[in-house]
């Protein structure tokens, strides 16, 4: 929704919102969410790279989760530490 050409307020009606400590919109059901506060700003040939304060958390027992990496949506579960030994979600150390 929100990479597309869908207006702002078709995008924001499409789920649950809340908002954290800055006030910043935040999905109600997701996973984690991490309110913070710029604390700098490095630019970082074409990109910009902001450094942040986190000053407020949200956690749910949402444990169907995607990630990106290499290129590929991979599904997560929350794992018990206790059960997790070296490896990571991912399965790799």
């Amino acid at each position: 929704m929100f990479g597309g050409k869908v207006p702002a307020e078709e995008r924001f009606a499409a789920a649950d919102w809340s908002t954290l400590a800055t006030g910043a919109p935040v999905l109600v059901d997701c996973a984690a969410a991490f309110d913070c506060r710029i604390a700098d700003i490095v630019n970082v040939g074409t990109h910009d790279v902001l450094f942040c304060r986190v000053v407020a958390l949200q956690r749910s027992g949402c444990t169907d989760n995607l990630i990106y990496f290499g290129r590929a949506y991979h599904a997560i579960g929350v794992i018990n530490p206790a059960e997790a030994g070296p490896k990571s979600a991912l399965g790799r150390s």
